[in-house]
């Protein structure tokens, strides 16, 4: 039987593409966000991240929750290890069964033909065994296993976590030079950052310092950084805040833009972002023979992030998430309309 066709990922950013103003994107970056988005499946959460005051360029990351994703994800042409261990993911009861949810991030900084190689980030399941991420999940991500210099820093690293944080996401950087590892941790307000990094990477602490009060009053705080031969000082600060329209948002961006971070026209058109299209408001990019007239292409603002690292000005980003919901699925409507 021939498989009924469905949508692509990039038929649903081509409905949300007038929404991604020019002061988020160049002409150049859509384009490129189309042609990668045709490879991927349509059903799964995407997120937009815009490299802000970098004159429009725009990188994409795919979530994948489903086994059927990752089954379609594992026959594109991809490296070998990734496709087995999407396929070893995507087994009910495999070793990496627990995993609630793999990142594909594609870097799109230059024309692309195809998938660019990701970089490939899992989230951890709860109280995952350090010696599982260090000797199976690490090395199945990264295909082979870690050096010893980066197995004995990420085994310090957990180590020096406090109660009350944890680590949340581990990625493989094949796509960065060096191949580092990076470690992501949740639940370190700034300062909680800052007295983190003094004990495992001083070098990287005055950086951070230096942008920490942008992130004053933020909910859900990730500190990331990156393990190669050392723990490299470039390091990252993220935060949200879980309702989409509320005044911290726009203080936050008001920080940005006061420390040169963000432009003002970038501000606006990210704080417009939040919403949702149907076939009744985007009728000409709607695909009407693949998905029907039915659902919702939501369009959320998931967080934003402040890259530091030393001798270098600090870079910011904001994460823009796009999905389709079918139309069951009205109380993802009703939470963007209400948030």
């Amino acid at each position: 039987m021939t498989p009924v066709a469905s949508p692509a990922y990039g038929d649903w950013l081509r409905v949300a593409r007038r929404h991604l103003t020019s002061p988020l994107r160049s002409p150049q970056a859509l384009n490129r966000l189309l042609s990668v988005g045709a490879h991927l499946p349509g059903d799964c959460q995407g997120a937009l991240e815009v490299h802000l005051g970098a004159g429009g360029a725009v990188d994409l990351s795919v979530r994948v929750e489903e086994p059927e994703q990752a089954s379609r994800l594992a026959e594109q042409p991809l490296p070998a290890h990734l496709c087995r261990f999407l396929s070893r993911w995507s087994e009910a009861g495999g070793p990496f069964s627990s995993i609630p949810c793999v990142w594909l991030e594609l870097d799109l900084d230059r024309p692309v033909q195809g998938l660019p190689i990701p970089s490939v980030c899992t989230r951890l399941p709860r109280e995952a065994d350090l010696d599982w991420i260090v000797e199976s999940l690490l090395p199945a991500l990264h295909g082979g296993p870690l050096s010893e210099a980066q197995s004995r820093l990420v085994r310090r690293c957990h180590g020096e976590i406090p109660e009350g944080s944890c680590l949340l996401y581990v990625f493989s950087l094949l796509s960065r030079p060096g191949s580092p590892v990076r470690m992501e941790i949740f639940g370190l307000d700034p300062a909680g950052a800052l007295a983190y990094l003094h004990r495992v990477a001083p070098q990287a602490a005055p950086p951070l310092a230096e942008i920490a009060p942008v992130f004053e009053g933020i909910e859900r705080p990730h500190l990331s950084f990156d393990i190669g031969a050392e723990i490299l000082p470039r390091v990252g600060l993220e935060g949200s805040f879980p309702r989409q329209r509320e005044p911290r948002w726009s203080e936050l961006f008001a920080r940005l833009v006061a420390r040169g971070l963000c432009t003002p026209a970038e501000r606006d058109a990210i704080l417009a972002w939040p919403g949702y299209d149907t076939f009744w408001t985007a009728a000409a990019d709607w695909p009407l023979e693949l998905a029907g007239m039915g659902g919702f292409c939501v369009r959320n603002l998931s967080h934003v992030k402040v890259v530091a690292q030393p001798g270098r000005p600090p870079e910011a980003k904001v994460y823009l998430l796009v999905s389709y919901r079918a139309a069951a699925s009205s109380p993802a409507r009703r939470s963007v309309l209400s948030t």
